[in-house]
């Protein structure tokens, strides 16, 4: 037996806590652990088991597998802000030397759009990859949660429209900011919360109709179903119609950005939701029970009904708001006042002075007619 070999005996005789448990010699590497050094720095929390991996091609199109992670990192393509159940980080693709310029500012500190915690450069053409890495992931498919998802997607579609980012990037393979083909920015390493990245966000600004990034359809698809799993009419067989739906309306928008899988994961947590919803007699959050009830069939009717009720409501409350002022133009005119004389006076633009006085001449019967 080898020196060494009988010094390491002596120890573990001496010591029984050091010696190796079976089974754990042999231990495999967890995903997590084959991360590069520089990304587990600057945020990601959690890696892909099976990683889907790819490469250009000379027509620039792209080649794409999945692969271990052991062997994922020598490619210049992986999926590695996104695992099969949660969003790790937001990546964005940046094409026009616009959405250049503008994610050159935000890594200058820019007040209007937060800092990414890297920029990922191809060398060859000068696009980028701006990554966001979140300090704690934020669950999707079958693990699905309401408030976090939706937070999320809200702030993935502000980044985009902020940044000018291709919409037609599926957020799936990203640059491999280690390998050779790329030069990449390490900018901050501390990663970001839904909170500071919603404080960005605009009181007044209103996300797209249409999602345009892989998190805002994914919170799109799991709040649509949601909203329509929430009543107890429509059966499980329903509510899985409904979601092919809704596949097929994004198919339509982007092809092939939004999987089946992740629709079936998607639909699996909602129902696993309304299982529990129905054995509890159907006890479900406020907002969702109010969106179930009353707007999961906003019929054109209903919607004519709310805008006519809505129209007269709010006539009613500016013909008061404005009567007085009115009586007070129309006291004006009568004294010889002219219609900009009278303008002047009260503040107000010539056109409605003329209103006014129109309104007045009909004798009230404007102000009448929904009476």
């Amino acid at each position: 037996m080898a020196l060494s070999g009988v010094i390491r005996s002596a120890i573990v005789h001496n010591n029984p806590s050091l010696s190796p448990t079976p089974g754990t010699e042999q231990q495999p590497l967890l995903p997590f652990d084959h991360l590069p050094v520089l990304l587990r720095r600057h945020g990601v929390a959690e890696a892909h088991a099976r990683p889907l991996v790819g490469r250009r091609l000379t027509d620039d199109r792209v080649r794409s597998w999945r692969t271990s992670p052991a062997r994922a990192w020598v490619q210049p393509l992986v999926e590695w802000a996104r695992t099969p159940l949660s969003f790790v980080a937001l990546a964005f693709d940046l094409d026009a030397p616009e959405a250049i310029e503008r994610l050159g500012s935000a890594s200058m500190g820019s007040r209007a759009i937060p800092c990414p915690n890297l920029a990922v450069y191809r060398k060859l053409s000068g696009h980028a990859h701006a990554v966001y890495t979140l300090r704690r992931p934020v669950l999707r498919a079958a693990e699905a949660r309401p408030f976090p998802l939706a937070a999320l997607g809200r702030c993935s579609e502000w980044l985009l429209q902020q940044l000018l980012a291709d919409t037609g990037f599926a957020g799936v393979l990203v640059s491999n900011p280690v390998h050779a083909d790329y030069d990449t920015r390490w900018l901050r390493t501390r990663p970001y919360t839904l909170a500071e990245l919603r404080e960005y966000i605009p009181q007044n600004w209103r996300r797209p109709r249409v999602p345009r990034t892989d998190a805002g359809r994914n919170a799109a698809v799991f709040h649509g179903l949601m909203r329509y799993a929430g009543s107890s009419e429509p059966s499980d067989a329903d509510v899985a119609q409904y979601a092919e739906q809704l596949y097929a309306a994004l198919d339509i928008a982007n092809p092939h950005a939004f999987t089946r899988s992740e629709l079936a994961g998607t639909l699996k947590s909602v129902l696993r939701y309304r299982a529990r919803w129905r054995s509890t007699g159907w006890h479900r959050p406020g907002w969702l029970a109010r969106q179930a009830d009353l707007g999961r069939r906003n019929t054109s009717e209903q919607q004519r009904v709310k805008g006519r009720l809505g129209g007269e409501r709010s006539g009613e409350a500016r013909r008061v708001a404005v009567s007085d002022r009115d009586r007070r133009l129309l006291a004006r005119l009568e004294a010889g006042e002219s219609t900009r004389q009278a303008a002047a006076a009260e503040g107000l633009s010539h056109s409605a002075v003329v209103r006014a006085r129109q309104r007045g001449l009909s004798g009230g019967a404007r102000s009448n007619q929904h009476r």
